[in-house]
């Protein structure tokens, strides 16, 4: 079947002007050629596209003819959005700017509160740096010390009791 003819009958099939036979005889063809599915799938797709085209196109048409309509007579009413919102936007404008600084302002001045708390950190960890290098100057003189005139040994003095524990700590 050439192509032209196949397309004449699923159009004819879609839209339903088909008789009886002819349907029945459509029907049996694509059982028996189940190519034609993604032909028929196609067709469908395009009649949508060409109804939706078709719907915009119309309502396209009416708001032109609304806006026709309205512009001749006078009736709409045009408000110019800089005069009617002119101090609403003033006052946001206002709020925007009062904020934003407000925000800097807030933010300047914890960085500076924490600089400074920094810097008095830096100044303790000096501080304790210099008296732990102290101690260990002093612990190794004092090593130093010890090896060249060795201390007299203390043997110490040890004393006992008479109170006996067993293996199990009684």
């Amino acid at each position: 079947m050439e192509q032209i003819q196949m397309i004449e009958w699923i159009d004819r099939y879609l839209t339903g002007q088909m008789s009886a036979d002819e349907k029945a005889e459509f029907e049996n063809y694509r059982k028996s050629h189940p190519e034609i599915e993604s032909d028929i799938a196609a067709f469908k797709q395009l009649q949508e596209s060409l109804g939706h085209y078709g719907e915009r196109n119309v309502l396209q048409q009416n708001l032109s003819a609304v806006m026709n309509q309205q512009q001749d007579t006078g009736s709409g009413k045009v408000v110019h959005m800089w005069q009617a919102y002119r101090k609403i936007a003033g006052v946001a404008a206002a709020v925007a700017l009062i904020t934003s600084l407000a925000t800097y302002w807030g933010t300047s001045y914890t960085y500076k509160k924490q600089t400074a708390g920094y810097t008095m950190l830096r100044r303790e960890l000096e501080t304790i740096k210099k008296s732990q290098n102290a101690l260990i100057r002093n612990i190794n003189s004092a090593k130093q010390h010890e090896t060249s005139s060795p201390a007299p040994v203390n043997p110490g003095n040890f004393g006992g009791t008479g109170f006996a524990i067993t293996n199990n700590g009684y």
